[in-house]
C-alpha cells in the first residue's frame, strides 16, 4: 500500500512523537537493546592510508579523479499520490494528481534530516529510547506503605 512510507515518515516527526501512543513492553525491550547494542559497537571511521591493524598502506586513490562539488544540502520535496488516501477511485483526470505534502532537507555536514523545518530521527529517536527507557525502570520504592505484617 503507497500510504505506508508517508505514514511512517510522518510518525518520526517531533510534534507526532507526543500524539503517538506509548510502545508496549516489548517493542520497549526491543528498542532499548537495539540501542545498548548499537552503542557498545566501537567506530570504524575509515582512516586514509592506514590498515585495520593499524599499519601504513598505499592509498586506494591510485589515479585520483576530480572531486564532485556537492551542495550542501538535498532538498526533496514529498509528493504523494491524493489517490493513495482516499476511499474511492479518482475519476480518470485526477488520476496521477499529487499533493505537496512538504519538504525533506538532508544537510551533508551532519547529516540532519528534517522535515517541513521539524527534525527527523535522531532526536526523536533519542526521545523514544529515554520513554522506553522510563517504562521498563523499575517502580521508585514506595516508603508510604506499611510494613508487613
Amino acid at each position: 500500500m503507497q500510504r505506508a512510507p508517508f505514514m511512517l515518515l510522518l510518525s518520526c516527526v517531533e510534534p507526532a512523537m507526543a500524539q503517538m501512543p506509548a510502545p508496549d513492553r516489548a517493542a520497549c525491550e526491543a528498542i532499548v537493546a537495539r540501542a545498548d547494542r548499537d552503542a557498545a559497537v566501537p567506530g570504524a571511521a575509515f582512516q586514509p592510508g592506514v590498515d585495520v591493524r593499524g599499519n601504513a598502506v598505499a592509498g586506494p586513490d591510485l589515479n585520483p579523479r576530480p572531486e564532485i562539488a556537492l551542495p550542501e544540502e538535498f532538498r526533496i520535496p514529498v509528493q504523494p499520490l491524493v489517490g493513495a488516501f482516499l476511499d474511492r477511485p479518482l475519476p480518470p483526470a485526477l488520476e496521477g494528481m499529487r499533493a505537496a505534502a512538504g519538504e525533506l532537507v538532508v544537510r551533508l555536514s551532519d547529516g540532519r534530516v528534517t522535515f517541513n523545518g521539524v527534525v527527523v530521527g535522531g532526536d526523536t529517536d533519542a526521545a523514544l529510547i529515554e520513554a522506553c527507557r522510563n517504562l521498563l525502570a523499575p517502580p521508585p520504592a514506595d516508603d508510604a506503605a506499611p510494613p508487613a505484617p
